[in-house]
């Protein structure tokens, strides 16, 4: 005696399907955003480093300000801008915050988890550790005086901006450097946040 499939078992079988296919959709999401985005960065990366390495003996333009290194062996191509376009395979520099190694602060910011993690490692920084930036000109060394994993404001916490942070108006009479990246490795407005002075 054959048994026949109801409405309600087709019913279920196709729920189930559905839901197969939006885990797997999810899955394949999420090793793009994790995985794939890291590698497409990585290679862009070590391009515009070559680009820039190679513009500045011939006083080319470039559209690398110049390289970070955090102190962890790699070194990441600075760019001015930090929107979405800018930050999906380099550090973003900041617009209106002063130039590296003028007076004033210099504000850098990078993704903590994708395209390439450049600030993976940001919250390892203690304080006296040191962060450099090499432009054509000039090799910058800071000294980190507040460690990101001590300072979390929210992303609309623009006073870590200000010429001086904490001092709207006043005239900086030194450099520094701010590094911000998420605090978290999902999407969250919370934004882990690094000073650091300029020694030389």
């Amino acid at each position: 005696m054959s048994r026949t499939t109801g409405p309600r078992t087709r019913g279920l079988r196709t729920a189930w399907i559905i839901l197969g296919v939006i885990v797997l959709a999810l899955a394949c999401w999420v090793a793009w955003l994790y995985v794939g985005t890291t590698r497409v960065a990585e290679r862009e990366a070590a391009r515009m480093r070559d680009d820039f390495r190679n513009s500045c003996p011939a006083g080319e333009q470039s559209s690398v300000v110049g390289l970070l290194d955090l102190g962890q062996g790699t070194q990441w191509p600075i760019v001015a801008g930090v929107g979405d376009d800018d930050i999906t395979h380099a550090v973003g520099w900041y617009p209106g915050t002063a130039a590296p190694g003028k007076p004033g602060n210099t504000a850098l910011t990078a993704h903590l988890a994708t395209h390439g993690a450049p600030f993976a490692h940001l919250t390892d920084l203690n304080v006296g550790n040191k962060v450099t930036i090499i432009t054509c000109n000039a090799e910058l060394t800071y000294e980190i005086v507040v460690a990101p994993r001590d300072l979390t404001v929210a992303e609309t916490d623009d006073w870590v901006l200000d010429a001086v942070p904490g001092s709207p108006g006043e005239m900086p009479t030194a450099s520094m450097l701010t590094l911000i990246t998420s605090q978290d490795l999902v999407p969250s407005a919370d934004r882990s946040v690094g000073f650091a002075k300029l020694l030389s």
